[in-house]
This record gives C-alpha cells, structure tokens and sequence, in this order.
C-alpha cells in the first residue's frame, strides 16, 4: 500500500510540473528551476542568503515551499513542495553550511495542521534561550 501511494504521488508530482513547468534540478555549483515557458532560473550556492521553509493552509492539502533569498536583497523566489520537495531540500542542507537539513524542519513546518507556518532553515535562527525557533503566520 505505501508503494503504491509513493507511486501515486510521484505521478502526481510529474503531471502538476508538466503542467505548471516547473523542474527543480540540484547540480554541485547550482539550483536550476526550469519553467516550461521562459528561460530557466540558475542560483549559484554561493549566492544563496537566506532560505525559509513556509507553509499555507489550503483546506484539503497543504502547501510547502522554499523561499530563497539572494545576496543582493534579491527577490525570493518559492520553489514548490510536494512528493518531490525532499530532494532540493536535502540538496540545501548538503551545500549550505549550517542549513537545517529536511528532517530537522519538516515537522516543525507541517505541523500543527490548519496554521500557517515559516522556518529559516539557512542560516537558522536562534531563540533567546539559544535554540532554534519557528514561526508562526498569521
């Protein structure tokens, strides 16, 4: 049964891209979003200030996404959860030092159900008693 939703959902993850043109490619040197209309988007590591784990309440499903602040004050952009969300959130924590790595901030993001939440994950905030924090959204 775990299978066959994994399989469902791959699919699903494949059919939304195709229709909404988005594919999210980790390389060593960058993060590539190519789009089905328009150039495709390349963000060098290096380039990468700030990344948040958010999340938005869309009563029958959930939406996690990444926003990713450039150095510069660049515009975020939100790369789009979903089955396919834990390989470039896994690629984030392997080539941003410090970056909280998937399992570190899912279920703080996910959870509780019905609330928006935001986590930086890179570079993580700290709480005055040291530890990490998230957010809540209003």
């Amino acid at each position: 049964m775990r299978a066959l939703l994994h399989s469902l959902g791959e699919r699903w993850t494949a059919w939304r891209n195709a229709r909404h043109g988005q594919k999210i490619l980790c390389t060593p040197e960058a993060l590539r979003i190519e789009r089905a209309f328009g150039e495709p988007a390349q963000i060098p590591w290096n380039q990468i200030e700030r990344v948040t784990a958010v999340k938005r309440d869309c009563y029958t499903v959930d939406s996690i996404r990444l926003l990713i602040g450039l150095k510069g004050g660049s515009a975020l952009r939100g790369l789009r959860g979903g089955p396919g969300m834990a390989g470039p959130a896994r690629a984030t924590a392997e080539r941003l030092p410090g970056c909280l790595s998937f399992e570190e901030w899912f279920f703080d993001v996910a959870f509780p159900a019905f609330e928006a939440n935001a986590k930086q994950i890179y570079p993580p905030q700290q709480d005055a008693a040291g530890g990490e924090r998230s957010q809540q959204l209003a």
